[in-house]
């Protein structure tokens, strides 16, 4: 019975020990959810957030979408999004934030959002509605196209265009697009006439076309005359103007009108508006009016200018062919079959001026075209105009303080970095790493190679992409041939120069033979009549088939015959050199080919090269007038190129080799002999205008012979007035005495003889030490300039001594510890200290306004934090006494070590506060160097100081010394305490050679008289102090192996001697000599702040040159670099401490006369799981939201829900039974 009692309760204790079992980990189960909770509420919190700048934007107007989110979530995020939005750029602006620029091409509303491999945005709304601009040109006037350019290729229309425009209804219109456009922009005029059959004669007079003066870019007009296409029997006449507008005027040929059908013809120009900006100084005078008028009707149309922001931009591509726009709305850009100068693109580069690294342009050509091998270049840009990679320039552009841009061609910088994939149609540039300042052009132009495949699409385009480290820029360009009748073939002549000066002799003709489509037979004919009394042909420059194509050259005619049927599509260039010797100065060469096939004869595009002069002619006169030979002369284009160099001749003149359209700088580099050189640069200009020699005359002045001297400041250049000199001979006879510098510190003599002089200073100016040393100079003959003496004069320095008092008993202060700071508050010196005297000196100061602050009292007084003010003047003689006093806290007691026999301060005796219980109040407490500590804030009662450590090298004093404080008690309670050396002992102070500062930090080894090294690692506490006790009688020596921070280490031997019996102790110094202007460096953990061996950096200057180069932290995580100049300085990390992430941000400070020693901290977050290195071994457990934390939560809540199905069963069976 006793057994079944036993048997039963042991099975209830089981039962509840399962029932306790199982309530204890639902329990702790609970924590798991906790945690899986706030795992999804950080999972919810990894949302992307997409947001817009504004919800409704212009057709073709820049679309900016912000991207906030965790930088684990910005990597590898994209957009969802319609394929009517076109990216544009993505560019990451910090490690949460990027932002992508979209491009709408049509109306419409559109939904986007962002997702990454963890997360999803929300979805935004975006409204495109109908543009307001329609321009792709440029939208700034820092463009490179702030004057147009002539082209290489002429660009008048050729009559393979057989261009079928119907114009609108009536007799006369004149159409502007785009109607509203932006500034800068390139806006397109066109003039339709038609007319019965016999309307057109000559008693009509001319076609009149007036554009508004303020509506154009160019001052002279000169777009709207190189941008003009027309067709015969239309003749362009003359270009004048009125107060308001410019005037073109057109007459028709009556004699090439066939007067029994009806007449039409078309007139188109275009050219760049004027540039206004928003908020700007001028604005648009809108709507601006063009008018046409013939036989006394006009007909007009209006366009609106609108401003643009003020800026440059990074990237941008601009078409400078003609334009138009469809029925959409879409402006387009319009390619010539024939002409491919006038199909030209230039892409813009840096114009923001920011640096950029691994910078990579790529511009993917259209497909049924291919480059043409020589593009229009720009008459306004110096430099080497010869294409590279099959048709592309490079140029570099800048600008001057005005604003004025230049650009010098450097494409033969880009020889290995720029080519061009015929088979992808892809040009890429390489220019890696641009530095800040520097900007680029590149120019090329298109050639039509399959216009049926262009015009079966709506548009084809031209997509330019800019890469570089932190981003990419993205534009594209519609193009489209305008509906015209298309030939099977084409011919179309292009030319390598446009202008030619005097010694230029030699042109390059192409004539590209382009079958689009079908067959061409046997027996087409190619012809290129030459002017024989202005070129003649050379030689073949092209290899030929012979298979194909039979040449010749006679009686200068160019001829090219099809020996076989050529099945299209084919394109063959045909080039040729020829000599213009017999080119006049002024002429135009005009030359256009022709192509036969069977009884059709098509005219290719005309093109022109001018003669010109180019040189200049300069006359070098003197004040009155008369010719001076001798002077010499450099020209020089904008980029600072030397192009030509000479000297005038008997007759003052010196004419230049003949020079390439340009702007120049001519400079006088040696003046005729007995006259001043003319150092400033005179600007001249060779146009295509210049068909006679540039004259410009010149004048120079005639030399007196004189000197003059300048006084100034050794250090700052301050020119000092009222020092007096005395003008010798170089053997000391006075010339000139009492000579006194004015208010510039200046004195000028002149109508001196050539010969050897000296200027010696009789006074100084006030403040000044006098200079010495006599100032030695020549007058030469024929002397060309006033020699320039330079004296510099040394101030006077001033000094300075601050004494700290007691306020109450006028006792002197030590510890105190101060700052001087110029009258502005900048910080001069630092860490400046009273000594046992209480005083503090500072020499060699400027005169000037200075305070000192205090940063630190003296222990058991309260800081004074009224800077105390002085002022060092000019000529000081004494060093000025500055005095400072200090309040003793109230209710506190001050304590005093001292050492038994000689009374000295000792610094680091520890010690408790304890109440007259013997209960410890405060520990811990510590001498400070002026052998002090105090204790404030106490309530009256009885106390008590225990020693708990001696000073370094003294006994413990183990008997408490008692105090009182009373009520009302103000005077601070001073207490004495002194300690006996350690008897048989050997105690080093380490101090500063000049201040005799303590030093912490110094480590030193014992080694015998053998050298024997008995003890390591000694190292001086905080009281600059190391002590050795127990040592056997013999000879000893103290090594330093390491130096405190800061300072150089002395490897010279302490020596000293143990008596046997001897029981006194030894007492010995060693001095060390601070390191100039010292940088410490220390590398930390961020979180552990563990100090980081390892870490790599390199020095650099201001300018970011590398003064040192990898420079690594120690075994204690510490760098020094001493003795830098005064300047500013930078350390970059190069390499991180092993299993840290890379900390590249700059660490900047400055380095200043008065520096001694700079700390500096430098932070490294540990890898992603890699273990840190800690003294405090600990076991690591994850946060709760940790990334890693689910993982074991899942597998502790499976063995949890494991037990409990166990317990639970084993519960039920245990019921059961």
């Amino acid at each position: 019975m006793e057994a079944d009692t036993m048997d039963r309760n042991k099975k209830s204790y089981k039962k509840i020990m399962y029932v306790f079992a199982l309530l204890i980990m639902v329990i702790s189960q609970l924590g798991i959810a906790t945690v899986f909770a706030e795992e999804i509420a950080s999972n919810k919190g990894n949302t992307l957030k997409l947001s817009l700048d504004k919800s409704e934007y212009t057709k073709n107007e820049e679309i900016q979408v912000n991207i906030e989110g965790k930088e684990e979530e910005l990597d590898g995020v994209t957009l969802t999004k319609s394929d009517e939005l076109l990216e544009q750029n993505i560019e990451k602006i910090d490690k949460n934030h990027m932002k992508i620029v979209l491009l709408a091409q049509k109306e419409g509303n559109y939904q986007v959002a962002a997702k990454s491999s963890i997360s999803l945005s929300n979805e935004v709304t975006i409204n495109v509605y109908e543009q307001t601009e329609t321009s792709t040109a440029s939208s700034n006037k820092h463009l490179p196209f702030e004057s147009y350019a002539s082209s290489d290729i002429n660009t008048t229309t050729s009559i393979l265009e057989n261009q079928n425009i119907a114009p609108k209804m009536g007799n006369m219109n004149v159409v502007t697009t785009p109607k509203e456009v932006q500034a800068g922009s390139l806006e397109n005029v066109t003039f339709n006439l038609n007319a019965d059959a016999g309307d057109i004669v000559e008693s009509n007079g001319n076609i009149q076309i007036k554009i508004p003066k303020g509506a154009v870019a160019s001052a002279s007009g000169a777009d709207l005359v190189s941008n003009l296409a027309y067709d015969t029997p239309v003749n362009f006449e003359t270009k004048t103007s009125d107060a308001d507008n410019w005037i073109l005027n057109f007459s028709i040929d009556v004699n090439k009108v066939d007067q029994t059908t009806t007449f039409q013809t078309i007139i188109r120009l275009s050219f760049k508006t004027a540039v206004f900006y928003v908020n700007g100084q001028d604005e648009p005078v809108n709507p601006y009016t063009v008018s046409a008028s013939y036989v006394g009707e006009e007909a007009t149309d209006t366009f609106t200018i609108i401003p643009v922001n003020n800026g440059r931009p990074p990237f941008g591509k601009y078409y400078y062919g003609d334009k138009d726009v469809d029925s959409s709305g879409t402006q387009y850009g319009v390619l010539e079959m024939n002409n491919p100068g006038k199909n030209k693109f230039a892409v813009v580069v840096n114009y923001d001026h920011i640096e950029r690294s691994n910078v990579v342009l790529t511009d993917t050509l259209p497909e049924g075209t291919t480059l043409a091998p020589y593009p229009g270049a720009f008459d306004w840009a110096t430099g080497d105009k010869t294409p590279i990679a099959g048709g592309v320039r490079i140029a570099e552009v800048s600008w001057d303080s005005e604003d004025n841009q230049s650009a010098n061609y450097v494409t033969e910088d880009f020889l290995d970095d720029v080519s061009f994939d015929q088979s992808t149609r892809k040009i890429t540039v390489n220019f890696g790493d641009i530095p800040k300042g520097k900007a680029y052009f590149i120019e090329y132009a298109l050639d039509v190679t399959d216009p049926n495949y262009i015009q079966s699409q709506e548009f084809v385009r031209n997509n330019a992409n800019m890469t570089f480290e932190r981003g990419s820029y993205k534009t594209s360009v519609p193009l489209q041939i305008k509906n015209v009748i298309i030939s099977n073939v084409g011919l179309s002549k292009q030319v390598n120069k446009h202008i030619v000066n005097l010694n230029d002799n030699e042109l390059t003709y192409n004539l590209r033979f382009n079958v689009f489509s079908g067959t061409i037979p046997e027996g087409a004919v190619i012809q290129d009549t030459l002017d024989s009394s202005k070129a003649n042909f050379v030689s073949w420059l092209s290899t030929i088939d012979d298979d194909l194509f039979e040449v010749s050259a006679d009686n200068n005619t160019v001829k090219i015959v099809t020996k076989k049927e050529i099945i299209g599509p084919y394109i063959m260039d045909f080039k040729f050199n020829v000599d213009t010797s017999k080119l006049n100065v002024g002429e135009i060469l005009e030359n256009a080919a022709t192509i036969t096939n069977s009884d059709v004869t098509l005219l290719s595009s005309k093109v022109e090269t001018k003669r010109i002069d180019g040189r200049i002619l300069i006359k070098k006169i003197d004040e009155a007038g008369n010719p001076l030979s001798g002077a010499k002369f450099s020209i020089k284009d904008n980029s600072g190129n030397l192009v030509d160099s000479g000297a005038t001749n008997s007759d003052g003149e010196y004419l230049s080799k003949p020079l390439d359209v340009g702007n120049y700088r001519v400079t006088e580099t040696k003046a005729p002999d007995g006259f001043i050189l003319d150092r400033n640069p005179h600007p001249v200009s060779v146009t295509s205008d210049s068909i006679s020699p540039i004259t410009m005359t010149l004048e120079n002045k005639k030399d007196l012979g004189g000197v003059i001297l300048t006084k100034v400041d050794e250090k700052t250049a301050e020119v000092l007035q009222g020092a007096v000199f005395e003008l010798q001979t170089a053997n000391g006879d006075a010339v000139r005495k009492g000579l006194v510098t004015d208010t510039k510190g200046k004195i000028l003599v002149d109508k001196l003889e050539p010969g050897d002089y000296q200027f010696v200073e009789t006074q100084a100016p006030i403040g000044y030490e006098l200079a010495a040393a006599p100032a030695k100079f020549t007058i030469e003959k024929a002397q060309t300039k006033a020699a320039q003496v330079q004296i510099t004069n040394k101030l006077t320095p001033g000094s300075v001594v601050l004494t700290k008092v007691d306020e109450k008993t006028g006792d002197v202060l030590q510890g105190a510890v101060f700052e001087l700071q110029d009258q502005s508050g900048k910080v001069l010196q630092s860490s400046l200290a009273t000594d046992s005297n209480g005083k503090l000196a500072v020499a060699n100061l400027e005169p000037g306004d200075y305070q000192f602050v205090e940063t630190q009292a003296p222990t058991g007084y309260e800081r004074t934090t009224t800077p105390v003010t002085f002022t060092i003047k000019k000529a000081q003689a004494e060093a000025v006494q500055v005095q400072m006093s200090n309040k003793l806290t109230p209710g506190s007691a001050v304590l005093t070590k001292v050492d038994e026999k000689t009374g000295d301060v000792l610094q680091g005796a520890v010690f408790e506060l304890q109440d007259q219980t013997g209960k410890v109040l405060q520990s811990d407490l510590t001498t400070d160097s002026s052998g002090k500590l105090a204790v404030t804030d106490l309530k009256p009662g009885d106390y008590q100081f225990v020693e708990t450590r001696a000073p370094t090298g003294y006994e413990l004093v183990a008997t408490p010394v008692r105090f009182t404080i009373e009520k009302g008690q103000t005077d601070v309670v001073q207490i004495r305490i002194m300690n006996k050396l350690t008897p048989n002992s050997v105690v080093l102070t380490k101090l500063d050679e000049k201040t005799a500062e303590v030093l912490q930090g110094a480590v030193f080894e014992l080694q015998d008289q053998t050298g024997k090294v008995l003890q390591k690692d000694l190292i001086t506490d905080d009281s600059g102090r190391l002590a050795i006790t127990s040592l056997k009688a013999g000879n000893y020596r103290l090594i330093e192996t390491q130096a405190p921070s800061g300072y150089v280490i002395d490897t010279t031997p302490v020596e000293f001697t143990i008596k046997d019996g001897s029981k006194e102790t030894i007492k010995l110094d060693k001095k060390n000599k601070q390191k100039n202007r010292t940088i410490r460096l220390e590398k930390k953990d961020s979180q552990s702040e563990n100090l980081l061996p390892n870490a790599n950096f390199n020095l650099l200057d201001n300018n970011g040159t590398i003064i040192y180069k990898d420079l690594k932290t120690n075994a204690q995580g510490v760098l020094e670099i001493s003795d830098l100049e005064v300047g500013n300085y930078q350390l970059v990390e190069t390499e991180a401490p092993n299993g840290y992430i890379l900390n590249a941000k700059p660490v900047t400070f400055e380095v200043q006369e008065y520096t001694k020693l700079i700390t500096l901290t430098k932070y490294n977050q540990l890898q992603s799981g890699k273990k840190r290195i800690s003294s405090n071994n600990h076991t690591y457990l994850p946060n709760t939201g940790e990334s890693n934390s689910i993982i074991l939560l899942t597998i502790g809540l499976a063995i949890s829900i494991a037990l409990l199905i166990f317990l639970f069963i084993k519960l039920k069976l245990e019921w059961l039974n």
